[in-house]
Parts: C-alpha cells; sequence; structure tokens
C-alpha cells in the first residue's frame, strides 16, 4: 500500500513532537543524577541565605557547599567548620571527625562549649571519644568546660552520675555550678542536698560556703522572705556572712529600722559595718538621708570595706553637698576624710564655691577632714599640671 507525501508528514511532526518531550522530561533527573555523587556528606561552603527563598518549605537550615575560589581551601574549611559548629554542633562534630589535622584542640574545645549548652550529654558522649587525638592538658580543659555546663542543666546526673569524670583540681568548682543548675530548678531540694554534703564532710567547707552562696541567691531574686528564714536555718552548718549585706539591702527595701535592729542583734560587727555600706550604696540615690543614717552606723571601716565606704560618702556629697557641708559637724569622725575630699572635688569642679572652701578647709573641723581636702586638691592640681603641654 502506497502513502502519499502528504499523509507521511503528520505522523512524523507527531513523532518528532513526542521525542523533543521525552527528552526534555528526564535530561534534569539524568543531570542530576550525574551530581548527586559527587555532593559532600557535608558541607562545607557559607549558610544558603533561605530567607531569599518564598513559597515552598526548604527544610532545617544547613550550610551549603559554595565554590570560593577567592580564598585558600583550608582557611575556608576551617571557617565554615566554626559556622558549622554554632549552626549544628552534632554534625561538626561528625565532619571534624573525618577531617586529618595536626592539631584539633582549639577546634574541640570550641565545639564541646557550645555543644554543651544545649545537648551536653551527647557532646559528653562524643567528648569521650576524643581522648587519644587530645593532649592531657587539652582533654582536661574541655572537660572542666563540658561539666561545668553539664551541671548547670543536668545537676542532680553530674553529682551522682559523673563524679568519677570530674579532675580533682575542678571538683570544688563543678560542686559550685551544680549548685547553681540545681538551685534554679529547685531551691529547695538544693538546700537539702548542700546540707547532706556539708554534714558527710567530704568537700572542702569553702565550696560549700560558696555554693551556698550561689544557692541563696537564687533565693534572694525570687523569694526574699524565705532567704531569712533559710539563713536564720543554716548558722552553724554554712558561712552565713558573705549572704547577710545582700539579705540586709533586700530586706531594707522593706524595713529601714527593723534590718538595721537586726543587724546590730544578731550579727558581729564587721557583718553590721559591711551590710551599713552595701544598703547605703543601693538607696543613696533615692534616699539620702537615709543613707547618711546608715553610714552613721559604720562603727569602723576595715580595708576591705573602704573603697566601698568611700564610693558610698562621695554619691552621698554628691547627691547632698550643700546639706553635707552645713551640717559637717553631725558626721561621725570616720566619714571625715572621705566628705572632705569629696567636697574638695565638688569645689574644684565648680559645683561649690573654691575659695570659700579653701577657708572652710584652713579650720576645718578635725585633721581628718583637713587631710582628706588637701589631698583630693593636690591630686587635682598634679593631674592639671601632667597634662599641659
Amino acid at each position: 500500500m502506497k502513502w502519499s507525501r502528504e499523509k507521511l508528514i503528520l505522523p512524523l511532526v507527531i513523532s518528532c513532537i513526542g521525542i523533543v518531550v521525552i527528552t526534555l522530561y528526564f535530561i534534569p533527573s539524568n543531570i542530576q543524577q550525574a551530581v548527586d555523587p559527587v555532593r559532600p556528606a557535608f558541607s562545607l561552603g557559607p549558610p544558603h541565605d533561605f530567607s531569599t527563598d518564598s513559597g515552598k518549605d526548604i527544610g532545617p537550615k544547613h550550610v551549603s557547599l559554595a565554590a570560593q575560589t577567592e580564598k585558600s581551601g583550608d582557611t575556608t574549611i576551617l571557617e565554615n567548620l566554626y559556622q558549622l559548629i554554632e549552626s549544628n554542633p552534632q554534625q561538626a562534630a561528625v565532619l571534624l571527625d573525618s577531617m586529618k589535622l595536626t592539631s584539633k584542640g582549639a577546634l574541640t574545645l570550641s565545639l564541646v562549649k557550645n555543644w554543651s549548652l544545649t545537648e551536653p550529654e551527647n557532646a559528653f558522649s562524643w567528648y569521650q571519644t576524643q581522648k587519644e587525638t587530645l593532649s592531657e592538658s587539652e582533654y582536661e580543659t574541655g572537660m572542666r568546660a563540658l561539666l561545668l555546663r553539664y551541671a548547670k542543666h543536668s545537676p542532680q546526673e553530674v553529682f551522682y552520675d559523673l563524679q568519677e569524670y570530674i579532675p580533682a583540681e575542678h571538683h570544688s568548682e563543678v560542686i559550685v555550678a551544680v549548685a547553681d543548675g540545681w538551685a534554679n530548678n529547685d531551691p529547695e531540694q538544693s538546700i537539702a542536698w548542700l546540707r547532706e554534703i556539708a554534714a558527710l564532710g567530704s568537700v572542702p567547707q569553702t565550696t560549700i560556703n560558696d555554693a551556698f552562696a550561689k544557692i541563696m541567691s537564687h533565693y534572694l531574686n525570687h523569694a526574699p522572705n524565705l532567704a531569712f528564714i533559710i539563713l536564720m536555718e543554716s548558722e552553724g552548718i554554712f558561712n552565713t556572712e558573705q549572704i547577710v549585706p545582700e539579705l540586709a539591702v533586700k530586706q531594707a527595701e522593706k524595713d529601714l529600722t527593723t534590718t538595721i535592729d537586726w543587724l546590730a542583734s544578731t550579727q558581729p560587727v564587721h557583718v553590721q559595718n559591711t551590710s551599713y555600706i552595701a544598703m547605703a550604696n543601693a538607696r543613696v540615690e533615692r534616699d539620702p538621708e537615709g543613707a547618711f543614717r546608715l553610714l552613721t552606723q559604720v562603727t569602723e571601716v576595715m580595708a576591705n570595706n573602704e573603697q566601698s565606704f568611700t564610693e558610698a560618702v562621695v554619691r552621698l556629697v554628691k547627691r547632698a553637698d550643700h546639706w553635707i557641708w552645713s551640717n559637717f559637724t553631725e558626721i561621725p569622725l570616720h566619714m571625715h576624710y572621705a566628705a572632705s575630699a569629696a567636697l574638695a572635688e565638688r569645689a574644684l569642679s565648680g559645683k561649690l564655691p573654691l575659695e570659700e572652701y579653701r577657708l572652710w578647709l584652713i579650720n576645718s573641723p578635725s585633721n581628718q577632714a583637713q587631710e582628706g581636702g588637701e589631698e583630693a586638691i593636690n591630686n587635682y592640681q598634679e593631674t592639671e599640671s601632667s597634662s599641659e603641654p
């Protein structure tokens, strides 16, 4: 049977269209299959900005491989590994294990610090496999950092299950971190735990006291009324002296007089003085009269309180310089030096009449006042002369 030329054209056209469609359909997948085998298991390039991709679900953010001819390969790999440590520590750990480096100490420490903030259990399990690749000092440094973070995240697990991994020289600070993490979740149970280990005597008393201070800070911030009760119940077990000043500041917000009476009747003199200074510094800006009253309660300024005391007096003078100057004879003698020096600074800066202050200083009410003012003026003159060209 013969076909005319016209009758053959139509089937040929249809066949050609079919071939083109089939070719276009299969080429992209074939290209993809050819590319996929060379794609690395872990990308090393900079993070892709997925904020520019809209209208489709792109899944979790990851770091993609990008051609970067401007930088050397090693530098780029390390830079992007650090990025991966921050964004996906677990993936960074697998990649780090696969890399052949002469030293992995810095990378490992960075990784374990970041990872232990969110997944300390996984970070700990991985880190144990790194002991042979690190020096002894590197491994202990990383273990310390990991356990301190782990303790705040899962304090009971670290204390009861991981004691054998705590280096002896870091045992105390890990115990304090356990107390901090435990108190953050359950301060009542943390106090009970601390009393138990204090009774056993296996932990140094200084460590027990530091841990107690950590637990009490949670009470002071969230339940100051309970802190007062816990403090009373803890006398003789823990060193409560370092907690009293901060507690006194909190209690004074409610009743200044009662707090002063409580300090006077229950605390040794040096703790009272430290507390009065702390309370004065806390309220001098809004209640200069109350701050002045507290500073007059101080009977002796010890060396460890001198800076805080001077700061409180200086702030008080700045807040009420004219009143302090006019009523200087009513100020206790232990305040004369700091108060006179602060008045001198006010006069030298133009806040008080300088010549009047100089005349007052000549006839100042005490040697301490004269010494404080003269030293402030001399220091000012020396500074001015040294700054001249």
